[in-house]
């Protein structure tokens, strides 16, 4: 399940991934990424969140239109590349 922060500063639910194609997809986008660990991060609360095999992942737009991605209680962090991050953001939002 894929949520949205709204205007309001809430999370909605905006998308849900059931797909095994799809999610295979992302796996690799995500697999594939040079993860960081140990990496604390005191940013802007997260544009969107999933959550996928138990670890729940704040995702973050840049105004470039990469992704930075955490994943929660792991101190893991990666900038996507523009490309990855396109795709990602694709399957997650349900728009380019």
């Amino acid at each position: 399940m894929v949520k949205q922060k709204n205007s309001n500063g809430n999370y909605e639910l905006i998308n849900e991934i059931t797909d095994s194609e799809v999610v295979k997809e992302i796996i690799e986008a995500l697999g594939n990424a040079n993860w960081q660990e140990n990496i604390k991060l005191d940013i802007r609360p997260p544009d969107y969140k999933f959550t996928w095999n138990s670890y729940e992942h704040h995702v973050w737009l840049n105004e470039n239109g990469t992704l930075e991605l955490i994943i929660v209680g792991q101190s893991n962090y990666v900038t996507l590349s523009e490309a990855a991050s396109e795709m990602v953001f694709e399957i997650l939002t349900g728009r380019k």
